[in-house]
């Protein structure tokens, strides 16, 4: 997962982003999705960004925290027919352009996320087969 991570964000241009991931069953991610985002039930990931960038230790920037429900993932992993580690790459590409700022709250940014996404999920290729544990 660091490999594909570090892929990501030296095609973002953050080389030097530090990012944490949190794993969460569904309950607790059902809490995390009505307190955060007022939406009922579990969702496959949601993403809390740091915001300016500020410096840390060693010179990283910390661009914020990645709250992923592996059974959702693994759920619209089944349900769209696709390898669970492609779905788990695409949620973390997905939280990881929320971020850095891209949104889907309107049609034209949506495309412009989706397009983001598509194209960062062909730069790591087959590596994603390895992600799920």
């Amino acid at each position: 997962m660091k490999k594909i991570v570090r892929i990501l964000l030296r095609a973002l241009k953050f080389p030097k982003g530090e990012i944490d991931f949190l794993f969460l069953s569904p309950a607790y991610m059902a809490t995390y999705n009505k307190k955060y985002l007022d939406r009922p039930g579990p969702t496959d990931v949601i993403s809390f960004p740091v915001g300016d960038f500020p410096s840390g230790v060693g010179g990283l920037h910390p661009l914020g925290d990645i709250v992923i429900c592996l059974r959702v993932v693994e759920r619209y992993a089944k349900k769209h027919g696709i390898d669970r580690g492609e779905e788990l790459t695409r949620v973390i590409i997905h939280g990881i352009l929320h971020l850095l700022g891209y949104d889907h709250d309107v049609k034209k940014r949506e495309t412009i996320m989706k397009r983001k996404e598509e194209d960062l999920l062909k730069l790591v290729g087959s590596k994603w087969r390895s992600l799920w544990c």
